[in-house]
């Protein structure tokens, strides 16, 4: 279900342009605008609506934390009453620098149940369990609050008393397990809340109990991290067990933790190269109390030197950055027993910038550090809030695409609806867009359109994962040479950088990718690769055909699609897109490319029927639509009859884009050239000048080199020789 249609969102303003000024709108904003009128209090409300602005970038991540107050809070007034300690709810914004309390809970106003745990989902906050803070016995309740509306509501109450127990949130699921039960002693159950259901599901038990244990989501796993059983009461061990979110089975892990340290006293942790580790380690302002919440590219640390002692309050750039002071905090420090448990929805807001951040980027070693070794890429820059572009990105004026300036062809790449593959209407209109344009968008093509938006929302989950989790996949740590998170194209080579991540997957088998692929993103990638796999081979059988290839054998199989490479592409908004690209102009190596974009569009395609060499085609999102483009590997085994043409990628200065190519590509040991059909018995020659061209022009070139596919060209003398393409 998406956003619903209405015809004018603000009078006046077509639907889309009201969509997008509501969009816009700051968090500080949402609770004014819940009030206009009953359709924008459905649509802020909404979950669909919230995912729409985290595609688009205008959502992030804030730090929720429990903090004490000297005395009771009253509502009617918001003073200090009494010398009882209570518990509030203080919000962090690490972009803008600023902190804020939320309202009192109604059931509450004196202040928060102690040791309540706190859980994020869809951009709502969740508290659940805890003691009264008046008798000091278990509670089950759950609140729910609505930064929209800047309201609580009441979820459904846990299904049993416990204290102390693992928390962990994914998507619109919360989940918990071990703590203890109210004859203290340790369990081993554990449940899971669907927000949106408002439901409690039992959940497998784990296999052992662990009370005072620490809970932390990393991808589509849920880590219950040490803990003790009743029998051995504050013997915390060093193991964890593992939830796989999927198939709902635990697995249990050693060594992910130090054994005799309380991971709940140390606040929790990083992950890091599988294990958690304690913030404390971070330094030694934060070794005593310490506390510590993950928002992306940076993390809010708070801790004390000794016990006693203030707490400090840091932010932390990336996983090798010092400790750094944000601007003053409204909330004055607290000792460190007090501060108590934490979270980090996230929200929309206004795209400030604190001025310390931007100057960690200052010159081109510290951006290598922050965008490449720490695996932040172009988004982290972007998250940053930037008011300009890094120099490093700055592209020759000779490569931009500026939409003032450039030459667009008033033409469209074809569109052939593929529901009757038989009639021969479409073969034609195929072959046809191959010759005359070498792209075309095809529609019911039969690859289901849930299986198009899961492989979507799978690039999204793991471009939003932590830094560190994408970084294991990067070139100096990824555990396989099929496997590869990077940015740009080539940053070593570059003199200008390209605003855009990717991740790089070589399917060699489904054993393989299922052993190395990141799990973010794994199952629904496998899932859309097997779903395009009697779409690629029908349209090489189309295309073979009118080279008088009448079937795709074992060998010619080989020659034309076999290998395959699928990527997922992120461009996310740029301070600057004027002065960069997502992608520079190229064609691709492969024999055909078969890409998914979302509606956010960017791709334009030099066009095929001008005489104009720099007019470039806009390729408009189609709901449903795969876009199709031949490879220089096809153009070369065509002899040149079928187009490999060049096509690049402009940036966006308000929305994030994604794309999903799938490379068909001749197995890497073939030997490429025209096909003997195409020269047949006419005695067609070799197109050498056309080739030449290709081999010593374009960018693609390189990346064909790099795969060590040959073609195979004539040298003066009419005999075949090898060279490298």
């Amino acid at each position: 279900m998406g956003i619903p249609e209405v015809r004018e969102w603000i009078p006046g303003l077509p639907e889309e342009l009201g969509l997008e000024c509501l969009t816009r709108l700051p968090y500080s904003a949402h609770p004014v605008a819940s009030r206009v009128c009953r359709p924008w209090r459905s649509l802020l409300e909404s979950k669909e609506f919230y995912h729409h602005r985290k595609r688009n970038g205008y959502t992030r991540k804030v730090a929720c934390l429990v903090q004490a107050s000297s005395g009771a809070v009253t509502l009617e007034s918001n003073e200090l009453k009494s010398n009882t300690a209570s518990y509030r709810i203080a919000v962090f914004d690490s972009v803008s620098g600023t902190w804020e309390w939320l309202d009192l809970i109604p059931k509450y106003p004196n202040g928060l149940p102690m040791f309540c745990q706190l859980g994020s989902c869809e951009g709502k906050l969740v508290v659940m369990g805890g003691w009264d803070p008046a008798t000091y016995k278990p509670v089950t309740d759950v609140f729910v609050y609505e930064f929209t509306t800047c309201r609580w509501r009441r979820g459904r109450e846990m299904p049993s008393r416990r204290s102390f127990f693992a928390i962990g949130s994914s998507g619109s699921r919360v989940y918990v397990a071990g703590g203890h039960d109210e004859s203290k002693n340790a369990l081993k159950s554990a449940w899971v809340y669907d927000l949106r259901r408002d439901e409690w599901t039992e959940l497998t038990q784990m296999s052992r109990e662990r009370d005072e244990c620490q809970g932390v989501v990393v991808g589509d796993e849920f880590w219950v991290v040490s803990g003790y059983g009743t029998a051995s009461q504050g013997a915390f061990e060093g193991g964890a067990e593992v939830l796989d979110l999927g198939s709902g089975r635990w697995r249990r892990v050693d060594g992910a933790w130090e054994e005799g340290q309380c991971p709940r006293a140390c606040g929790g942790g990083v992950w890091r190269d599988g294990r958690l580790v304690s913030w404390a380690e971070l330094g030694p302002a934060v070794r005593v109390g310490t506390r510590g919440v993950d928002l992306g590219c940076r993390v809010l640390v708070m801790g004390s030197e000794y016990d006693g002692a203030n707490q400090g309050i840091f932010v932390k750039e990336g996983q090798n950055g010092k400790l750094e002071k944000p601007c003053e905090s409204v909330i004055k420090s607290t000792p460190s027993r007090r501060l108590l448990s934490y979270s980090h929805p996230q929200f929309s807001n206004s795209r400030k910038m604190a001025p310390s951040l931007s100057q960690t980027i200052t010159d081109l070693s510290d951006l290598t550090d922050f965008v490449i070794n720490k695996g932040n890429g172009v988004k982290g820059l972007s998250q940053m809030g930037l008011k300009s572009l890094p120099k490093q990105y700055i592209q020759p004026v000779a490569e931009r695409m500026s939409m003032n300036i450039a030459k667009l062809s008033e033409e469209s790449i074809p569109i052939i609806d593929m529901s009757n593959w038989e009639d021969p209407k479409v073969t034609e209109s195929i072959c046809n867009a191959a010759e005359k344009w070498g792209f075309f968008q095809i529609l019911n093509h039969g690859v289901p359109i849930e299986v198009l938006e899961h492989v979507k929302e799978a690039t999204h989950k793991f471009f939003e994962l932590p830094a560190e989790e994408k970084c294991k996949f990067s070139k100096e740590y990824s555990p396989s040479n099929n496997v590869r998170f990077g940015t740009s194209f080539s940053p070593e080579a570059e003199k200008a950088l390209e605003w855009k991540d990717w991740l790089s997957l070589f399917y060699v088998s489904e054993d393989e990718a299922s052993a190395h692929w990141p799990p973010a993103c794994k199952a629904e990638v496998l899932e859309y690769m097997k779903r395009t796999d009697i779409l690629i081979k029908r349209l090489l059988e189309i295309l073979m055909k009118r080279l008088n290839v009448t079937e795709i054998d074992k060998t010619n199989e080989a020659l034309l699609m076999g290998s395959k490479r699928i990527n997922l592409n992120y461009y996310p908004v740029c301070p600057n897109p004027e002065l960069t690209v997502g992608v520079g102009r190229h064609s691709d190596v492969s024999t055909l490319t078969v890409l998914l974009q979302d509606y956010i569009g960017g791709l334009y395609v030099r066009a095929g029927t001008t005489t104009d060499e720099d007019s470039w085609v806009h390729v408009p999102p189609l709901e449903g639509s795969l876009v199709i483009n031949i490879g220089d590997a096809l153009q070369i085994m065509s002899n040149g009859k079928y187009k490999s043409v060049e096509h690049r990628v402009v940036a966006n200065g308000s929305k994030t884009r994604i794309s999903v190519p799938i490379f068909v590509n001749p197995r890497p040991s073939e030997v490429i050239g025209p096909l003997p059909e195409v020269l047949g018995s006419s005695g067609e020659k070799h197109c050498i000048s056309r080739f030449c061209i290709l081999t010593m022009s374009s960018i693609s070139s390189v990346r064909l080199m790099m795969e060590r596919v040959q073609l195979i060209l004539p040298n003066s003398e009419g005999k075949s020789t090898t060279a490298s393409k």
